[in-house]
This record gives structure tokens, C-alpha cells and sequence, in this order.
């Protein structure tokens, strides 16, 4: 066992009351950042000329040209004012992780804060002016929307061990309905402009990849999701593949809007490709991962588009986009403007420690370069960015490679569906998918961290659980797709840091405090900076309407 961590500061699933009818005054945490006016040029689009959009209009658009975000624990407002911006920040009584919105009159704003430094998945409501603050009795919460004509009523998602879910929560009731269990894409939705339902996308998953389709459910009936009304906005993701300018070459550099010569079809998985309108439908941005990173194209719709970097789309506003950019140790968040102009709005930094004590680099990652895309098997496409570390212990501890959440845990997979030698091989199949036993977790940064094929009855967290960098979570084992010649099933542990929570999220790449050089190298060992911290978690009799883990690890 590990010796004790002391800023390892656990929250329990359940832990504390059920807040609901509680109100907490709080001392206001003053931001100390000024309000900035960026002005966007005002001279001829280099898209062209917008075209009208009254025959686009699937539906009219509210609350238009605001985002409300959050870096680094500060919220704040994002507002388009004529041919400029303006970000003005939002005084909260705790730090914020994700800003979900402000209620229509602006005094009341919907978050998930941050606790130790560390996302919390908890949900509060806090009154602007008098920092009343109110948590709401759900847990686990990766995306929420107020409802556009019901301020009693919040859409959101949750993690669990079931997967990704939506539900509904009423304010003055406290009472949470949920409208899709499971399979959920589980940050991005949207209400229907009506109020009458949510947009959201289902993950179909295979034992190798997703695929994604839209529905639709309607709030207050017990039908089934369904396929996508007509009537969407034009600001949710629409999935098609459409064609796009090629790749651009390095030497013509990766943030600067640009147009290749060459059209060709989007690559990678067929289902995750999009296609998302300005709310006046003059604009808009294809992409090829709606559910996280991927090259992004901008432009007046109908004509050529320009590419505007790899990253993920947060929000579309009349004048330009809230872009996420992942970086090796982090984040940034930027406003990219229809003709070209990019403003950095905040930068997020995580350190990632290396998540076994002792281990040999036996992948790299095809999207690293040199040394780290070495002996390459299998990652490629959503892959691209993983690592595989080999411990030579049989049951190596694993390691939380940061601070952060637990939103996705699968612990239920009893076998090895590769390896025709390992004694767990069924040829049959596994139950689960290639990953095997799995633990996700959410980090300060907005990315996440998956660690996989964990040995069968391993895994020492639940969902909900905050942990801290150095965390026991599991252990090294061969369940799901492994093969190889250490304990006659080639155990190991696929590491991918991810733009998303899902269990086949893309990879993005990642650079560890606590190595000499990035990216890693094949056949080379590491040690990890981390001390290693063990603990039992029994959680507490709270009562939530959506459950998490249960028992004790």
C-alpha cells in the first residue's frame, strides 16, 4: 500500500445531505480578470458576401451572441455587440468548472464547480447578486440547458455505471425524470426551441467503434427517443459528411484560415462527421468529430470553406465560434471570428504523471511524432494519441495520472477475446467492448483519461468519486482485446488522454511532468512522479434521484 497523500481529499458518491431545500450564503470569490472589448473587423468577409438565409431557417433562434463559460474556476459572459465583442466575468461564491448557462433575466447562472481543484459533477444555482446558492439533487452531471420557455426546467447528462444517460430535473420539485438511460453522447444537447423536447445524439456501440444518431425526446412523454424533428435549430449539429478542402501541410501551418485546392470526403468514422449553421444561417462550420477533436472548416455557406485548426466546437454565435483547443498540458479557449481573427480567451493547464509506479513503454501512438509512434498495432484513428505501459508485475497497481473525476467505470468484463493462448480466452467473446474493464476520469482542463483492459473485480473507484494524482484506480490486467506473452495473455494498460467522456472518445496528445522527454519512447522504462494513494470508498446512504455506484471497493 501506498503511503497516505494528504491533499488526497476524496468526495464520495452520496456524500453529504441532500441539498435540494437548502440555500447556502457564500463570501463572493471576487474574478480579477478586466473586461475586454475585442473589435472585429469591420471590412468585407474573407468567405465572401453572405447570402440571405430566410429559406434556411428550420427554426428562430433565442438568446443569440452570449456564451457563458468558464477557465480556471472563473465564469464568465461572452457577448457579440455590433461589429466587436465583449467578455465581462461573472462573480460566483465557488470556483466554477463548467458554466452551463444564465436563466433568461440574467440573474441566476447554472454550473458545476470545482471542489480541491478537481471537477465535482455536482450542480448548483446560484443567484448572481445575493451569491445565494442552491445544489441540486443530481450528481455526475457532464452537460446541462435550462429550458428556453421553462425555468423550472433542466435537461442534463450523467455518467454512472451504466454508461451516459439524459434526464430531466423540475426546480420545484426536485423531481429528476429520466429520458434516456444510457448510450447518450454525453456533452452535447440542446432543448427544442418550443421547449418541448431535447436534441441530443445516441452512441451505438459495437466492439470496435460507434456510431452516432440523433434523436429527439419529447419532455412529458413516455414515447421513446426518436429520430430528429424537423424543426431542429440551427445550431445543433446536423451529421453528414460533407466534402472539405484536404489536410493542409505543416508548412502552411495548422491555426491560420487556409483553402486547399483538393475537395475530398471526410475521413475517419462516417457517423461523426457534422455540419453546424450560425443562428442566421449565413455561416457555418463542418467538422469531423461532432463529439470531440477533429480538423474544423469554417465559411458562408454554399461556398468553399476555410480551415481553422483542429479543436471542438463549443458554441456557434452569429459572428464567430468558441473553439476548444487541446494542447499537450491543457486547453485553450479561443473566439474564432467568420473572417479569419482568432482571440485567445483563457488557457487551462493540467500535469499528468505517468499511471504505473514502474513501467516499459510497449506502444506509442501514430499521431505522435518521433520517437512516440513506435511499434504501432493498433493505434490509429481515435487511437492515435494512446500509450500502452507494461509492468512486470502481474496486478500492477494503476495510477490516476491526475486530479480528477470518475464519470464512466465498467468492471463487468471476465475474459480475453484475442489471445487464444491466455487461460481467460473465450471464444466466444467478452460481454463490453475491446477496452475490456475501464475507468474514465474528468479533469480541471475539460479533457479526460481513460485506463483499460483492467483485471476483472480491480477496479477501486465509483462514478462520482473525486481522486486525486497518484490514486490506486486498478489494475494492470488482459481483459478485453490483449495479446502477448506476459502472463500468457500480454497484460498491460492502454492509456489515452481523450476530448470526451466516451468510451471510445478521440485520443488527444499528452505530455507527462514527470519524464525527461515527450513524446515517450518503445522499449523505454518510466517511473512515475506520483506517490501512489490507496483508500476504501463505502458510499453513504444519500438519496439522489440518478444512482451511481453502489457498495463498497
Amino acid at each position: 500500500m501506498g503511503k497516505h497523500h494528504s491533499r488526497c481529499i476524496l468526495d464520495r458518491p452520496g456524500r453529504g445531505k441532500d441539498s435540494r431545500s437548502s440555500r447556502l450564503l457564500h463570501k463572493p470569490m471576487w474574478l480579477f480578470f478586466l473586461t475586454l472589448t475585442l473589435h472585429l473587423s469591420d471590412g468585407l468577409s474573407v468567405f465572401g458576401q453572405p447570402t440571405s438565409s430566410s429559406a434556411l431557417r428550420r427554426a428562430p433562434e433565442t438568446n443569440v451572441g452570449r456564451y457563458v463559460g468558464a477557465v480556471n474556476g472563473r465564469a464568465f459572459i461572452l457577448e457579440e455587440r455590433g461589429t466587436g465583442m465583449e467578455v465581462a466575468p461573472l462573480q460566483t461564491s465557488t470556483p466554477v468548472f463548467k458554466a452551463f448557462g444564465l436563466s433568461p433575466d440574467s440573474r441566476r447562472i447554472l454550473y458545476s464547480p470545482l471542489k480541491n481543484g478537481a471537477p465535482s459533477g455536482e450542480l448548483y444555482l446560484e443567484d448572481l447578486a445575493s451569491q445565494s446558492l442552491l445544489r441540486l439533487p443530481v450528481r455526475v452531471v457532464l452537460e446541462a440547458a435550462w429550458s428556453p420557455t421553462n425555468e423550472n426546467q433542466i435537461a442534463f447528462t450523467f455518467g454512472g455505471v451504466d454508461g451516459f444517460g439524459l434526464a430531466l430535473l423540475e426546480l420545484d420539485s426536485g423531481k429528476v425524470t429520466v429520458l434516456a438511460p444510457a448510450n447518450v453522447v454525453a456533452e452535447l444537447l440542446q432543448w427544442d426551441v418550443s421547449g418541448r423536447g431535447v436534441h441530443f445524439f445516441e452512441a451505438t456501440n459495437d466492439l470496435s467503434a460507434p456510431r452516432l444518431a440523433s434523436r429527439f425526446v419529447a419532455v412529458g412523454s413516455a414515447d421513446s427517443p426518436q429520430a430528429q424533428s424537423l424543426d431542429t435549430p440551427l445550431t445543433f449539429p446536423v451529421l453528414e459528411r460533407p466534402r472539405i478542402p484536404a489536410r493542409p501541410t505543416d508548412s502552411e501551418g495548422a491555426s491560420v484560415m487556409m483553402q486547399a485546392p483538393d475537395q475530398t470526403a471526410l475521413p475517419g468514422e462516417e457517423s461523426h462527421a457534422f455540419r453546424l449553421r450560425s443562428p442566421d444561417g449565413m455561416h457555418e462550420i463542418l467538422g469531423e468529430n461532432v463529439a470531440g477533436n477533429g480538423r474544423l472548416f469554417a465559411g458562408v455557406r454554399a461556398q468553399s470553406p476555410k480551415y481553422i485548426g483542429d479543436g471542438q466546437v463549443l458554441r456557434i454565435l452569429h459572428q464567430g465560434a468558441i473553439i476548444r483547443r487541446f494542447l499537450p498540458r491543457g486547453t485553450a479557449l479561443e473566439y474564432v471570428g467568420w473572417e479569419g481573427t482568432t482571440f485567445e480567451l483563457a488557457t487551462a493547464v493540467v500535469g499528468y504523471n505517468v499511471p504505473l509506479s514502474n513501467s516499459i513503454l510497449v506502444q506509442g501512438g501514430q499521431g505522435y511524432a518521433a520517437p512516440g509512434n513506435c511499434s504501432i498495432v493498433s493505434h490509429v484513428n481515435a487511437m492515435a494519441y494512446a500509450y500502452d505501459f507494461w509492468n512486470s508485475t502481474v496486478g500492477a497497481h494503476i495510477l490516476a495520472a491526475a486530479d480528477g473525476l470518475v464519470v464512466y467505470t465498467n468492471s463487468s468484463v471476465t475474459c480475453n477475446n484475442l489471445d487464444t493462448d491466455c487461460a481467460d480466452y473465450s471464444s466466444g467473446g467478452c460481454p463490453g467492448t475491446f477496452l475490456g474493464n475501464v475507468v474514465i476520469l474528468q479533469h480541471s482542463d475539460g479533457t479526460y483519461t481513460k485506463y483499460a483492459h483492467m483485471q476483472l473485480n480491480s477496479v477501486q473507484v465509483v462514478p462520482g468519486t473525486t481522486v486525486c494524482q497518484g490514486l490506486y484506480i486498478g489494475r494492470q490486467g488482459h481483459t478485453g482485446s490483449t495479446s502477448g506473452s506476459f502472463n500468457g495473455c500480454g497484460d498491460h494498460l492502454h492509456f489515452q488522454r481523450q476530448s470526451s467522456p466516451d468510451i471510445f472518445g478521440q485520443s488527444v496528445t499528452v505530455d507527462f511532468n514527470d519524464v525527461a522527454s515527450n513524446p515517450l519512447s518503445c522499449s523505454t522504462g518510466y517511473v512515475s512522479g506520483s506517490s501512489e494513494t490507496s483508500h476504501t470508498i463505502s458510499p453513504s446512504s444519500a438519496t439522489f434521484a440518478i444512482q451511481g455506484g453502489a457498495g463498497s471497493v
